[in-house]
């Protein structure tokens, strides 16, 4: 059984308790927890004991309290936080976002279905993200197939567990990472296509090479506001220029 109360330690009036959380609904499991739904929202349950999700550079009581301070439009923070029995910080809520690119059948919606003027929106919304990301000391960290989650807003990412906080040279390490998510979703899509090894290859190289570009945000922006009604799907190709 794992029991947990919410961090309102000093109102108790407003403390909320799961008798057993693994008795809600699940949403999926990580390499560093579970996650399950929560009175409408999404609420991780951490693995690990304190001192090895420190050693991990995992989620601690100290990274939680920066990033919950973060309220961002397309990176999903922590929201509040929940404690054991002996009042260890084990879990926390997030807002629970609906992928639809993982439903199946009507339900489903590939990020290939929306418009380029989704993917402008997205991009001008995520370098507002990392702009506020670099000015709290904080670099996004592990991004990964399972971090970009598709709702009908387009694109959102997820799992800032091992993102770091206090680091000098924020704002540079941010910009590589930023150019890495924008990159990575056209390499997704372009994926679903197929790709034998040399084409793999080649846009592996060409994600390298995008993340240290200073100009590939910028030249991406353009290609998408020349024609905002124009589905990804269809110029996903074009989008990563020559490949």
């Amino acid at each position: 059984m794992a029991k947990l109360q919410s961090g309102v330690i000093s109102q108790p009036q407003k403390m909320i308790t799961i008798p057993n959380i693994f008795d809600l609904p699940s949403i999926g499991a990580g390499h560093d927890g579970y996650v399950f739904h929560f009175n409408g929202k999404a609420i991780k349950y951490l693995k690990y004991t304190p001192k090895i999700r420190e050693e991990k550079g995992l989620m601690t009581p100290e990274k939680f309290d920066v990033l919950s301070d973060l309220h961002l439009r397309r990176i999903i923070m922590p929201e509040d936080a929940f404690y054991d029995e002996n009042e260890v910080f084990s879990a926390y809520t997030m807002p629970y976002v609906h992928d639809y690119s993982k439903e199946t059948g009507a339900l489903s919606i590939s990020p290939g279905d929306f418009y380029y003027g989704d993917f402008l929106d997205a991009i001008n919304d995520l370098e507002l993200d990392f702009d506020e990301l670099s000015r709290a000391g904080v670099v996004a960290n592990e991004i990964n197939r399972g971090s970009f989650l598709y709702d009908l807003e387009f694109l959102k990412m997820c799992d800032v567990d091992k993102y770091q906080i206090g680091v000098r040279r924020a704002t540079e390490l941010n910009r590589k990472m930023f150019n890495f998510i924008i990159a990575k979703v056209i390499y997704y899509e372009i994926l679903k296509k197929g790709a034998d090894k040399d084409r793999l290859k080649a846009l592996n190289n060409w994600i390298k090479k995008s993340c240290q570009s200073s100009a590939f945000v910028d030249d991406l922006k353009v290609k998408l506001e020349k024609d905002p009604t124009k589905l990804i799907s269809e110029g996903v190709d074009s989008l990563s220029k020559t490949i």
